[in-house]
């Protein structure tokens, strides 16, 4: 008997069900410390067309440096945690504040960044990245160790809103090659 290999599919997974609540893009309430933005891009595929129903997680710390649920002085009103669906042209957008330069153990610290998790249908495996925010002067042995290239696609472009609020933008295109820069597991 002859076996041939079927083709391989993906279905869903289908997070709007039962998983999101409507809070979940709001990292940081309006009486957190530190500079309010709206943190927003677009998840893309390796050919840049807009991956919907993706779901982007996002962690951070506070304008401190300081993680919730790791260190008790941290912010309160930075829950440092916050997790979007793409919408059907890939944008996704979570309220926050620009975290500050956080501890990598020792005495070195990481520059100001939002770790950044994605899961989409047709990914095996989740993508684990960063986004920088713009003007820090610390120095990050990951991103510090990149090409000028791949830094360009992990700093975020601060801009003021049509409302007056900051913005970081940041797209995150997934694939290998051109792709957002990602950590092995």
């Amino acid at each position: 008997m002859v076996r041939i290999p079927t083709a391989s599919q993906t279905l869903g997974p289908f997070y709007s069900y039962e998983f999101m609540r409507d809070d979940d893009p709001i990292i940081a309430t309006p009486k957190a410390a530190g500079q309010h933005v709206t943190l927003k891009g677009r998840l893309m595929d390796k050919n840049g067309g807009p991956v919907r129903e993706g779901l982007i997680e996002v962690w951070q710390a506070d304008a401190e440096g300081r993680y919730s649920g790791q260190d008790p002085s941290a912010d309160p009103e930075v829950r440092g945690f916050g997790r979007c669906l793409t919408d059907i042209e890939g944008n996704f957008a979570f309220q926050t504040i620009i975290p500050g330069a956080s501890s990598s153990g020792g005495n070195s610290l990481q520059a100001p960044h939002f770790a950044v998790n994605v899961f989409a249908s047709g990914l095996m495996r989740h993508v684990t990245t960063r986004i920088y925010a713009p003007g820090s002067d610390v120095a990050d042995s990951f991103f510090d160790g990149l090409s000028d290239a791949a830094k360009a696609l992990m700093l975020a472009r601060g801009s003021d809103g049509a409302d007056g609020k900051h913005v970081l933008e940041a797209d995150i295109r997934l694939g290998d090659e051109g792709g957002t820069p990602s950590f092995e597991e």
